[in-house]
């Protein structure tokens, strides 16, 4: 399971998420489902973030005001779903 969660979280990650073809649906098993969220969240907490020339950083910045806008929504409804999923 690690190397899935990993693999899903480099496919949406990857330059940002600014790619047309980052891969921002992942199927995920309903017997492994909750596991699965729990350790992908683990996984995005310790994305690192910063001057993207420095090794250590994993996340630059985005690319356009808008694009912020829209990565603040995307965690905005992803920590709704959480929540809501928990009720």
């Amino acid at each position: 399971m690690d190397e899935a969660i990993e693999g899903a979280h480099q496919a949406i990650m990857f330059n940002m998420g600014q790619v047309c073809t980052a891969g921002s649906r992942t199927y995920v098993h309903e017997s492994i489902y909750d596991e699965f969220v729990k350790r992908s969240v683990e996984r995005a907490k310790k994305r690192t973030t910063g001057d993207p020339f420095k090794m250590e950083n994993e996340n630059g910045p985005q690319v356009t005001t808008a694009q912020m806008s829209l990565a603040q929504d995307q965690l905005y409804q992803a920590e709704l779903i959480l929540v809501l999923s928990k009720l």
